[in-house]
């Protein structure tokens, strides 16, 4: 095939058809890329890999690997640098023809290592409107960012919440952010990305608070989830109190209320005591020298003292003291 192919001839060929070519004209580099070969049941040390030139796979089954693996660049480089969201009504790209040269240049740019003329056919064909979710005229970027929340599953749902996360948002961007992290199919992680940037928004940061603290509290209670939920809203509570758009205020309640229930909210406890330590506020220090005393509490019940050494409760304590001073003559 030349290097200039003739698109509308690609456009009559089939989906496999076109998955071959892209296979057959791809870069020796990506066709040497290396396959897991390990066969469904069978336990391996180390799973066999084989590069794709040696896998026993029908051209076009090469060729959807290949696109697969480059997929989502594809889609972020059309969809969200190319701004598609912006062109899709434009009377030149309303023929495919010209739609195909036009994504064929744009993917040119991009270092994917497959003939770009062949990836802007299949996306055309596979329904670029579909892939870029452009159901409508948008008046924004932020707009358009606002109506990717609605596709969790698209490649394109991340960095849509990225970008939003960096955007001066209006009040009905906010109130489509608050409504789909509320969602049943968005994922906790996602959800609690989302409530983070909508508590720096005052009209928000009552509505989003609470929210957010109820998925730490949650995923505290689930080990599947516990170490990277948790840790991203640490992380985040953090960031949001270092900023001055949370206050050692916001949270106080929030601690006494889950230290009343100590058994069921340790861990929970102990992450909010950790953000509130390093606020240095005078009532922050009093409320983490309180959950210390209900760890040392726990503790003598079960006939034991606290562990000088392991415990995360007497090494957070410990800390807090030396940079803020200990609250109220408090003693270990």
């Amino acid at each position: 095939m030349s290097e200039n192919p003739d698109i509308q001839t690609l456009l009559e060929k089939n989906d496999g058809e076109l998955l071959a070519l892209l296979y057959e004209h791809a870069d020796e580099r990506r066709k040497q890329t290396m396959v897991d070969i390990s066969r469904p049941g069978v336990s391996y040390w180390r799973p066999p890999t084989a590069p794709l030139t040696n896998v026993p796979w029908a051209n076009d089954e090469k060729g959807s690997f290949l696109l697969r693996r480059v997929w989502y660049q594809i889609v972020r480089r059309i969809c969200l640098e190319w701004r598609y969201y912006e062109k899709h009504l434009d009377q030149d790209f309303q023929d495919r023809v010209q739609l195909v040269a036009a994504l064929s240049d744009v993917l040119a740019s991009v270092a994917i290592g497959i003939p770009p003329t062949i990836a802007a056919t299949l996306v055309v064909k596979r329904g670029l409107k579909d892939i870029c979710h452009v159901e409508k005229q948008f008046s924004s970027l932020e707009e358009y960012l606002g109506s990717l929340l609605s596709y969790p599953s698209s490649p394109l749902f991340h960095d849509a919440i990225a970008k939003l996360a960096n955007l001066h948002l209006s009040s009905a961007t906010c109130e489509i952010i608050f409504a789909r992290a509320g969602s049943e199919d968005i994922a906790q992680y996602d959800a609690a990305w989302l409530y983070s940037f909508l508590i720096k928004h005052p009209d928000y940061k009552q509505k989003a608070l609470p929210a957010l603290l109820d998925i730490l509290i949650s995923s505290c209670k689930k080990k599947h989830l516990r170490n990277r939920v948790a840790d991203k809203i640490e992380q985040t509570l953090t960031e949001l109190t270092e900023a001055g758009s949370l206050s050692a205020s916001d949270l106080l309640p929030v601690v006494y209320d889950l230290a009343s229930e100590w058994q069921d909210n340790k861990l929970a406890t102990l992450i909010l005591c950790k953000v509130l330590g390093r606020t240095c506020d005078k009532k922050a220090l009093d409320v983490v020298e309180f959950c210390f005393q209900k760890r040392r509490d726990e503790l003598k019940s079960q006939g034991r003292d606290i562990d000088r050494t392991n415990d995360r409760w007497f090494a957070l304590i410990s800390e807090v003291r030396m940079r803020c001073g200990p609250a109220n003559g408090g003693s270990t």
